[in-house]
Order: C-alpha cells, then sequence, then structure tokens
C-alpha cells in the first residue's frame, strides 16, 4: 500500500496526486491519501471537485508520528518537527522528494508514506492519458464562467497569468520572483509572430497593475474568480488555444490541462529567486517554449 500525504494548494494537491497515481499505476500498487493535515491547516482540501479515486487513509495506515500534534506555543511546534525529521530518518518506509529535480528512484518505491511535491511531470508522463481522465472537472462551468468559456473556445484565445500579491508577503520573498514586465511583453509578441489573430486573456490578483503596464488590442481581463473559485481561473485557462504562464504551479497545470495539439506553451526560463533551485525538470523542453 502507498500513502500520499496530501497539503498545500489545490495546484500543489495536484501533484502530488498525479506523482501516487502514476506510481500506483507503474507498480501495481494501490493507494491512499493522507489528508489529515487538512484537520489544522487555513487551506481546503480541493481535489474532489476532479474525477479522482477516492481513497483515503485512516489512523491505522498513517504512521503515528504523523499523527500526533502538540498545541500552538512554539516552542512545541518546533519540537513536534524535530520528532518527526527524527522518525522520517529512522523509518525505512519513508519517503519524501529532497530536491526540485526529477528523480528516478522515486518512480519504483513500493509501500511507502510519501510526501511533498513531485512538481515534475516526468513522474506522470507515461500516464497522462489516465492522470488526464482524473483532472476532469465534476461540475460544469455555470454564468458568467460559462460564456467566457464558451467565448474562449471560438477563438485563437491566449491566457496569460500573472501573479503577485503572495509572492510579495512571507518567506515568498525568498523563494518566489514576479516575472518581468519584459517578460509578458516578449512572450506576447511571440505569439503574435506565430498566431493569426490571438485574443489574450489576462488572469492576475492584481489585474488593475496589469491594465495599467501591459497594453494589448481587444485584451480580454478575467478578475471575477476569486478565493475558494480561483480555480475556475484554471479551468478557462485550459481551455485557451494557447498559454503563457507564470512561474506558478496554478497556471502551469492550465497550460498542462490544455489539450489542443499545436498549442504554444511559454514560460519563464527563471522559477525560484533561489538559483540553486533549478526548474528544468519542472518544465520539459519538449512541453515548453522558454
Amino acid at each position: 500500500m502507498l500513502i500520499q500525504k496530501i497539503v498545500w494548494w489545490l495546484w500543489n494537491q495536484m501533484f502530488q496526486y498525479a506523482y501516487i497515481k502514476a506510481l500506483s499505476l507503474r507498480n501495481k500498487s494501490d493507494f491512499d491519501l493522507d489528508l489529515s493535515e487538512y484537520k489544522r491547516y487555513f487551506r481546503p482540501y480541493e481535489l474532489e471537485l476532479f474525477d479522482i479515486q477516492k481513497n483515503y487513509a485512516n489512523k491505522k495506515t498513517i504512521p503515528r508520528y504523523e499523527t500526533i500534534y502538540f498545541n500552538n506555543k512554539y516552542v512545541n511546534y518546533l519540537w513536534f518537527n524535530y520528532v518527526k525529521w527524527v522518525f522520517k530518518r529512522l523509518n525505512n518506509n519513508h519517503h519524501y522528494e529532497k530536491t526540485f529535480s526529477f528523480d528516478e528512484k522515486s518512480l519504483s518505491i513500493k509501500d511507502w508514506y510519501i510526501e511533498w511535491y513531485f512538481q515534475s511531470e516526468l513522474y506522470f508522463k507515461d500516464f497522462e492519458e489516465e492522470i488526464r481522465k482524473d483532472f476532469t472537472f465534476l461540475s460544469p462551468a455555470t454564468g458568467k464562467n460559462l460564456e467566457i468559456l464558451k467565448k474562449i473556445q471560438t477563438e485563437n484565445s491566449v491566457s496569460v497569468h500573472i501573479r503577485r500579491w503572495d509572492y510579495l508577503k512571507g518567506n515568498n520573498i525568498n523563494i518566489h520572483w514576479i516575472c518581468s514586465l519584459d517578460y509578458y511583453q516578449q512572450a506576447i509578441q511571440h505569439i503574435k509572430d506565430t498566431i493569426s489573430n490571438p485574443i489574450f486573456y489576462f488572469f492576475s490578483d492584481d489585474i488593475a497593475r496589469v491594465k495599467e503596464n501591459i497594453i494589448v488590442d481587444n485584451a480580454q481581463y478575467i478578475d471575477r474568480n476569486t478565493g475558494d473559485y480561483s480555480r475556475e481561473d484554471m479551468r478557462l485557462m485550459s481551455h485557451c488555444k494557447h498559454n503563457i504562464i507564470a512561474n506558478s504551479s496554478f497556471s502551469r497545470w492550465g497550460g498542462w490541462l490544455n489539450t489542443n495539439s499545436e498549442k504554444i506553451v511559454i514560460a519563464p526560463k527563471k522559477w525560484f529567486e533561489n538559483p540553486d533551485w533549478n526548474p528544468k525538470d519542472i518544465l520539459p523542453k519538449d512541453r515548453f517554449t522558454l
């Protein structure tokens, strides 16, 4: 039995699910998803909006050290994480991602408790058809989103994702950088030089700044889907013919879910603020124009 710990945002959850689903198919193993983190977490579990396999772990199958929680005092929090760190290294069936680079050894593990992100498509590319089927939205688009979706499907639509606000907060400043205006201008020009009559759909958490700084004829600005409804932007991005993504798993999934066989997906060469974190496996060159 394989158990994958599911954490963080929807787009992180998708990478974790894609990894464990492909691993189970590759090694002919059953798998469960550990949702215990969401009992004390600020983000909701969201994978159930897709047609995924709903196999969930329980206290009997989750390692004991993963179910022990202290109170919110800082000292106890540090102790809790130290205890987990020790157990993970003593336990020979606990597997976690050590770097952002693809690790071939992670393709063949069996009967292990697994955690972290596994953000490379190389972990599940061999089972793309199955993963795409699982990531089918169960509920159809409605209202204004449905109107936009129908329009997107009739045009040479190009999604453009600009992510800013959460990258300017807390530790994110040291992890992520904000894609430059030059990057977006060059990407838009590349699309204009390659595609006939492109219509650009802008998605951003700072749409006012986008309107001020990126001037494009016939641009469409999508700013209605916020909070838990932000997943609707991913759906809309995935139906665009082409995609210009940010250094963000959110729009990276929008580009991946795009089924246009002739799609162009443009991604930034720089993904992280830390130069030691190499994004080469996050963005395979056969899928993205860098």
